[in-house]
């Protein structure tokens, strides 16, 4: 017979505790929950993604990403900051613009610069993600960055403060 916990968020007690809060943007993530409050922590997944969100209905954000990854292995690419080769996954394809926040521009080919992902240990993509000092001191690509977002520009709709400091450092 298997040991029974309490949830550590909702504090329901005697219960078979299958899971972990595994999203990590979560004030719970780590803690071993009940199916309930791990469906409540559970990220979005990219199928609930598209539901929500009115991308450029010619080009779906799916193929866009494969899109990308064929470029990525067809030109044997390497990552814009670190020059480490990139192996084709959805994780080296990084939007200069956040898809979430302007999806008007999601799947504009611009807004993509190519980083290292899940399989680098240099973890360029997450370090762009991270905030704005990170990405303003990856210098190789902001440089990048500094050249293809005014050729963008004037499709974001959403003024953000990303775009904000875009702007700002890019005197756009």
């Amino acid at each position: 017979m298997r040991k029974k916990y309490n949830c550590e968020v909702c504090g329901k007690g005697n219960l078979i505790i299958r899971t972990r809060i595994k999203n990590r943007d979560s004030e719970h993530f780590g803690k071993s929950v009940c199916t309930v409050c791990a469906a409540k922590n559970r990220q979005h997944n990219q199928s609930t993604f598209h539901t929500h969100h009115p991308f450029n209905k010619e080009t779906s954000l799916s193929d866009f990403f494969q899109k990308h990854i064929q470029i990525i292995k067809d030109n044997h690419l390497y990552c814009t900051e670190c020059s480490r080769k990139l192996q084709g996954d959805i994780s080296e394809i990084a939007h200069i613009v956040k898809k979430s926040t302007n999806p008007e521009v999601a799947t504009n080919d611009l807004n993509v610069v190519y980083l290292c992902g899940k399989f680098s240990e240099n973890q360029c993509h997450a370090r762009f993600d991270q905030n704005f000092e990170m990405r303003n001191s990856m210098l190789n690509t902001i440089k990048m960055v500094l050249e293809k977002y005014p050729q963008f520009r004037s499709e974001i709709q959403n003024v953000t403060n990303e775009v904000l400091n875009y702007d700002e450092i890019g005197n756009v």
